[in-house]
């Protein structure tokens, strides 16, 4: 029953024993019979007032008992469980047995490697020089045996313009001119322009590489450009 309820029926009983203390008094003006004192019969009725025992209302809430969730909160157990992975032994690792060193095989001596024969017979045997100090445009040069100094006398060398328009074919001396030079010395006369030089033999046949050289006009009487080729013999 609820607390409203158990009140209104608190009223309604207390207004029945008011009205019956009420019409007390004129009941016994009328009529004082012994069989009206039923009011110590009815006092008992306000025990019917359950409210103390209605209040045990608080055992109904069991919400406290809702508060179990703690004991059912067994995460942390759970993380006990990488402790029960067994950890596998560390290995203990021999150590590498020794290599046995080898002794390096003695190396057989290879044959001299032969050194190669050059194509042709002569070739140039220092870099170009170019000097001014000449009257006129020359070229000039020697031409050396396997041996220097040693020259070679008898030997043709040919000059020609590019693009071969104009040769000269030069030949060193039998007989030297000057002693100082020697009897491999050549030379000759040019014009300005792009040259090359080769020692040919009689029939012309290049017995060297080709010798490319430029030659420039002159600025003065003696600031000609004067060119220095020489070849030696490879063979």
């Amino acid at each position: 029953m609820n607390n409203s309820n158990l009140a209104v029926h608190g009223i309604r009983l207390m207004a029945m024993l008011t009205g019956v203390a009420c019409s007390c008094p004129l009941l016994s003006f009328i009529a004082p019979s012994p069989t009206v004192t039923p009011t110590p019969t009815k006092t008992p009725k306000p025990s019917f007032t359950p409210t103390p025992t209605e209040t045990a209302t608080p055992a109904e809430t069991p919400t406290p008992t809702a508060t179990d969730t703690p004991t059912e909160i067994p995460t942390p157990a759970v993380t006990d469980t990488p402790t029960f992975t067994p950890v596998p032994p560390t290995p203990t690792r021999r150590p590498p047995t020794a290599t046995p060193t080898r002794r390096p095989a003695t190396p057989t001596p290879r044959p001299p490697t032969a050194t190669p024969t050059p194509h042709y017979e002569y070739s140039l045997y220092s870099p170009v020089e170019y000097t001014s100090d000449s009257e006129m445009i020359t070229i000039e040069g020697t031409i050396w045996d396997i041996e220097p100094p040693n020259q070679l006398p008898g030997v043709l060398v040919k000059v020609c313009i590019e693009g071969e328009w104009w040769c000269r074919i030069l030949r060193t001396p039998k007989r030297p001119r000057d002693p100082a030079l020697g009897d491999g010395y050549y030379n000759g006369t040019l014009d300005e322009g792009n040259w090359w030089v080769a020692v040919v033999d009689a029939d012309g046949n290049e017995l060297s590489e080709r010798v490319h050289f430029e030659t420039t006009e002159c600025s003065g009487d003696n600031d000609c450009q004067r060119v220095t080729i020489d070849f030696k013999k490879n063979y």
